[in-house]
């Protein structure tokens, strides 16, 4: 998972004829929100981090606490894209090219589009 993502969590308990649910705990980056006895929803973080960190969120039976299940997710950091100084273009050539950074097949990974202006084209990088 990346960081700015999130996942929601559902619990099913089974043997509990009180119907009272589960108790929700994170440990590591993140936080939780919306949380109820049946489910709760995982934020990653916001904040860039330096490298891949663990969350665990755990559910805890509220009728009998020796019961539980905990689910990790790796947080991965926003990806690092490097900026350097590119040399001088062609007089009368445009050399900066519009380029756009979205999730275009849906993987929920950033991907890059290029537009091509000398060949009218656009090429895509996937982030795998």
């Amino acid at each position: 998972m990346d960081a700015g993502q999130t996942a929601t969590l559902l619990a099913k308990v089974m043997n509990d004829s009180s119907n009272r649910g589960v108790l929700w705990s994170l440990t590591g980056p993140g936080s939780l929100s919306g949380a109820s006895g049946l489910a709760v929803t995982y934020n990653a973080p916001t904040t860039n981090l330096s490298f891949a960190e663990q969350a665990t969120i755990t559910a805890r039976s509220v009728a009998d606490a020796t019961k539980n299940a905990a689910v990790q997710f790796t947080v991965n950091p926003y990806p690092q894209i490097p900026f350097q100084t590119l040399p001088n273009g062609t007089v009368g050539m445009a050399y900066s090219q519009p380029i756009v950074a979205a999730d275009f097949n849906g993987d929920g990974k950033l991907d890059l589009a290029i537009a091509n202006a000398t060949d009218w084209t656009v090429s895509i990088l996937l982030q795998q």
